[in-house]
């Protein structure tokens, strides 16, 4: 089943987006909700799971994310009742670096604009067990193991009003492989890696 990314903007409506490519204001953000109406109507028969953006960790989670979603929400479900609707793209993987993007969004009484949110669990070049420190964080280091029950455990905090757990979507994940050896592994870590976080 495929996964449809509702992200990014279009040159026609570049005016309206103030300095920040994302919608922040009343009119960027209809006409946004304009798109997605039109893309999900298009694809509603082949497509049930939403992302709302893609690693939107440059704009304000409450303050800039949260009021799109606010309108997305009802209006992805209301043209397909059963679509799964994910926040956060992919933004923040348990605090510290990168932010945990979801806190504020469900400090802000989020959790009744989404079915679930997303995060892309990079750990480059470290292994998935160790990954690394995060200063700062609710968690001592960015891995798998600690990161995926800090997450557990904020969704067992915030269940939706009609019952329904969160879900948790990895949207993304991987070791680059290359020259760049600050980031990149060999092809037989990369492999391994991967199979090691699944």
């Amino acid at each position: 089943s495929p996964l449809i990314v509702l992200t990014y903007w279009n040159p026609i409506y570049a005016k309206d987006w103030e300095s920040k490519p994302f919608p922040t204001n009343d009119v960027a953000r209809q006409e946004f909700v304009n798109y997605v109406k039109f893309t999900v109507s298009h694809f509603a028969k082949q497509v049930r799971y939403w992302e709302v953006w893609n690693e939107p960790n440059y704009v304000e989670p409450a303050k800039d994310y949260l009021p799109l979603l606010k309108m997305l929400y009802p209006a992805i479900h209301q043209i397909s009742p059963g679509a799964t609707v994910i926040s956060c793209g992919g933004a923040g993987a348990g605090g510290g670096p990168g932010g945990g993007y979801i806190i504020p969004i469900l400090n802000a009484k989020g959790v009744s604009y989404q079915d679930g949110f997303s995060i892309h669990p990079y750990t480059a070049p470290y292994d998935p067990d160790n990954g690394y420190p995060a200063k700062g964080s609710p968690v001592p280091a960015v891995n798998i193991p600690l990161t995926w029950d800090y997450l557990g455990s904020i969704i067992k905090a915030n269940s939706r009003p009609d019952g329904r757990k969160l879900e948790l979507w990895v949207t993304e994940m991987g070791w680059p492989s290359g020259a760049d050896k600050t980031s990149a592994v060999d092809e037989l870590h990369q492999a391994a890696y991967l199979a090691r976080a699944f």
